[in-house]
């Protein structure tokens, strides 16, 4: 992980903030999707963790600290709370959070700096498997292998 926030790290930064309703209680770093076919509240989109795998495109929402409520990067959101997004622009860094495969050994060899990573099921990025369609993020840093497999903060950037 660079620094002490999300992001985005480069400055100034060229994406877009957005907010919604976070409605599951993930960490910030996580992609985020908005829920189809859920009202808006407030006139805000209803959001959960991206649950779409493959490297398919699709736009990166990554959800930023919960600062409005003392949260830090790891700081879990409460679901139904409000809460912010960014969504980078080609060549911006942030940190994000990366799973290493697990194979319940330890084996895999973690994700090394420059390894392309795709969206998992979960909204971590992953090293991208086989062929996938499209693979928006790099990582920057070296990631660990751990036994059993959890998202850590990496330092990402983001290609599009």
């Amino acid at each position: 992980m660079k620094g002490s926030t999300i992001g985005p790290l480069n400055v100034p930064p060229n994406g877009v903030f957005g907010e919604g309703i976070i409605t599951d209680t993930s960490l910030p770093g996580t992609i985020l999707e908005i829920i189809p076919n859920l009202p808006l509240v407030n006139g805000r989109h209803q959001l959960r963790a991206s649950a779409r795998a493959s490297g398919k495109d699709r736009a990166q929402l990554v959800l930023l600290e919960d600062n409005a409520q003392g949260g830090n990067v790891t700081t879990a959101y409460v679901a139904g709370t409000y809460g912010r997004y960014y969504i980078p622009t080609p060549g911006e860094e942030l940190n994000v959070l990366v799973e290493v495969p697990g194979t319940g050994t330890g084996s895999h060899g973690g994700v090394q700096q420059g390894e392309f990573l795709i969206n998992d099921t979960s909204g971590h990025l992953t090293p991208e498997t086989g062929s996938p369609e499209s693979t928006p993020w790099q990582a920057l840093e070296n990631v660990a292998d751990v036994n059993p497999p959890v998202a850590q903060l990496t330092w990402c950037r983001y290609n599009g």
